[in-house]
């Protein structure tokens, strides 16, 4: 199965990458309506998605220098996850932390659920990315925009997934 992967081209100073965020053959496994890109220069920071059958930009929106990195990351990830130690390193985290890091994957690897992984993992690792949370919680409203949403995939990093909003009840 072909992933649609990213594309990339330079025009007027910038540097364009676009990714549909399909899978072919597996139209339900895609992120992103029929014939759309995403579209990001990585200048700017500007993020559109363009619906090329229609000829039109449906939805914009900024990041920063800091976060760019991060969405760029997870973009070209998709449909698989970044490490969180890849993660770590894109918002300037030392080597030593990221060491610490895969230290504490390996240790919660070995562990089962009934003898408290979770917990020993906050407790090694959640300070440690506090950073690198604290970046992509301030992304997720843009994301939103996007029908886009990134998602903690569990003791390994964080993935793009779909968006879909919560129904509050009545």
């Amino acid at each position: 199965m072909n992933i649609g992967h990213r594309r990339s081209s330079t025009g007027l100073n910038s540097e364009y990458s676009y990714f549909p965020l399909e899978m072919a053959g597996a139209p339900l496994e895609s992120l992103l309506p029929d014939d759309s890109e995403i579209v990001v220069n990585h200048d700017s920071g500007q993020v559109v998605l363009v619906r090329w059958g229609y000829r039109e930009f449906s939805t914009e929106c900024s990041f920063t220098d800091q976060e760019l990195p991060l969405i760029l990351a997870l973009l070209e990830a998709w449909p698989g996850y970044v490490p969180y130690e890849k993660m770590l390193g894109l918002v300037g985290e030392k080597p030593e932390l990221i060491a610490e890091l895969l230290e504490a994957s390996r240790a919660a690897e070995g562990l089962d659920e009934e003898r408290g992984t979770d917990i020993l993992w906050e407790s090694a690792m959640g300070r440690t990315l506090t950073p690198v949370r604290d970046w992509l919680k301030q992304c997720q409203d843009r994301l939103h925009q996007f029908a886009l949403e990134i998602a903690a995939v569990r003791h390994r990093g964080y993935l793009l997934i779909p968006y879909r909003p919560s129904i509050p009840e009545t």
